[in-house]
Parts: C-alpha cells; structure tokens; sequence
C-alpha cells in the first residue's frame, strides 16, 4: 500500500499519497517517472465502454504482453487496493 497522511490545508482534511510511478535516481537525485499504462490500454478497451473487468482478465493481458509477466503481476496485485478506492463520478454512492 502506497504511504499516506493527512494534512490541515487551510482548515480543510487533504490526504497525500505518495505516487507510486515515481522514482529518484540513486546516481543523479532527480526523481523520474515510472512507464505506466492502464488495463483498459493494454486490453484496447475505449474508456466509454471498459464496463466491469476482473483483475484475472488483466492478468492474462499481463500474461500475454509483458516482458516482464511476473514482476508485473506482483505489481497488479500490489497496486489494485488503490484503484479499489479510487473515485469515480458515474457510479451511485
């Protein structure tokens, strides 16, 4: 799970997550950006029409695609918590 606190901006609760596609170069210092592509990308999926899809129908995606399958799928399962609770406006609260 990626780290996370809350913070008081100007009276209000704001959470801060840490980006999980972000790097620092251990020689420079600089921080870089990690390639990220959706599962809706990667299975040709137009946003308007990406319906429900399991985490197992991406990783046959994964399966099929990746140079790296493995470290991938560690990844996957790794960072699907945060999109479990990621907003999304078009669905009833």
């Amino acid at each position: 799970m990626a780290a996370a606190r809350l913070v008081d901006s100007d009276g209000v609760r704001v959470a801060l997550v840490r980006r999980f596609d972000r790097v620092r170069d251990l020689v420079t210092g600089a921080e870089r950006r990690l390639f990220f592509v959706s599962p809706a990308t990667l299975m040709t999926i137009a946003p308007r029409e990406s319906g429900e899809h399991a985490e197992t129908e991406i990783a046959d995606v994964i399966r099929q695609r990746s140079a790296d399958s493995a470290a991938d799928l560690e990844e996957l399962w790794r960072l699907s918590p945060a999109f479990d609770v990621n907003p999304r406006r078009d669905r009833a609260r």
